[in-house]
């Protein structure tokens, strides 16, 4: 979802113009890029994913070309637009890869790029990601920003269950969290991802957004959804079989050879105490 949710505010960006997609995985990040603008070139490392993605998506305005984040295919000024979803933490090489972020794009091209936040991601809830090399913190982020763009703007991202109250025009936005005590913060409160816009250039306004996805539809309700189904079919036949054992003693009680036997019964375990 967070992923998808990138993507959409990306497009706002992309009309007319050519961009890069660095790590587009099976490209359909760079294919909705495609609908909006002139050129789309997803990168990605892996050979294989490469090749499904030119199988999967096809546009004449879209390409699909294999190489790495610290040495793109691609000529010098050549893009107005590079996009970076959650890759920069997968690198030890970060300055490397913003510096060949800057040999690709024009100059009055920007970037947008998101990474997790190391605190919010990782430290509080106790959390190691094997595959993430160096995570950042909010202030390392900016800080790596600032070595190679004279501009940049930062944004909150995190997926949430509450009540959204938006406003028609552009106001300040307010946000509220409750876990053991109500705190309140202008922007987004806790955000576990940062996105950020930067470039040498006066930078395009990014809009706060919503990317509405109704509970009742996510894969982890949809599971919870299985589980309890099946937990309740085992207990259905658990009750069941209870009944039947207690119909089969009620039965076994009050049968003619349970009773005629009753003083045997009773005499075998008066032997038993003795």
């Amino acid at each position: 979802m967070e992923h998808l949710h990138r993507y959409l505010l990306a497009c706002e960006l992309a009309a007319g113009k050519t961009v890069l997609d660095i790590a587009c995985g099976d490209g359909y990040g760079s294919a909705m890029l495609a609908r909006h603008a002139a050129q789309v070139t997803g990168v990605d490392i892996d050979t294989p994913t490469v090749e499904r993605a030119r199988g999967k998506y096809v546009a004449d305005n879209l390409r699909f070309l294999q190489g790495s984040a610290t040495d793109m295919p691609l000529e010098d000024d050549s893009v107005d637009l590079v996009v970076s979803f959650e890759t920069i933490e997968h690198l030890t090489e970060q300055d490397r890869m913003l510096c060949e972020i800057r040999r690709v794009l024009r100059p009055e091209g920007f970037l947008l790029i998101s990474s997790p936040d190391k605190y919010e991601y990782s430290d509080v809830p106790g959390y190691h990601n094997e595959f993430h090399l160096k995570e950042l913190y909010c202030q390392e982020f900016e800080e790596l920003l600032q070595k190679h763009f004279s501009r940049h703007v930062l944004l909150g991202q995190r997926v949430v269950f509450g009540s959204l109250i938006a406003s028609a025009d552009a106001r300040p936005f307010l946000s509220w969290s409750k876990v053991e005590e109500q705190s309140r913060s202008e922007g987004l409160a806790h955000a576990v991802y940062h996105i950020a816009i930067a470039g040498d250039e006066p930078l395009p306004g990014l809009p706060s957004s919503l990317f509405r996805a109704p509970l009742e539809h996510s894969d982890h309700v949809r599971q919870l959804d299985a589980a309890l189904h099946s937990a309740r079919e085992c207990l259905g036949a658990r009750e069941q079989e209870l009944q039947d054992a207690r119909a089969m003693l009620s039965s076994l009680l009050n049968s003619r050879s349970w009773k005629i036997t009753a003083p045997l019964r009773a005499l075998a375990a008066l032997l038993r105490k003795n």
